[in-house]
């Protein structure tokens, strides 16, 4: 009788990046946007679905995302790369899911 084992081998690295004062800030920017997006989008699905009983889709909420990109006192958005915000609403669609 012949056995085989299988053994799957984990590796871990530690890196420490060393970031200039302007990387730092547009780290900072993209997580105050990420959490801005988060929150806001959380509240309008939760009224959303309070009045309709339905939830929005994801290309529902990237519209309005794209809206609040074209709104005054949210234009900053449009200064953070627009695939950290598209990943906020994904992990939002799965966290529903």
């Amino acid at each position: 009788m012949l056995f085989t084992m299988t053994h799957a081998v984990q590796k871990a690295f530690k890196i420490r990046a060393y970031l200039t004062p302007d990387q730092r800030r547009a780290f900072a920017q993209a997580e105050g946007a990420t959490r801005y997006v988060r929150r806001r989008v959380l509240t309008e699905m939760d009224k959303h679905f309070k009045a309709t009983g339905t939830r929005k889709t994801l290309l529902e909420m990237g519209r309005e995302v794209t809206q609040w990109k074209q709104a005054e006192e949210t234009a900053w958005l449009k200064d953070i790369p627009s695939d950290v915000i598209v990943q906020e609403l994904l992990d939002l669609k799965q966290a529903f899911e």
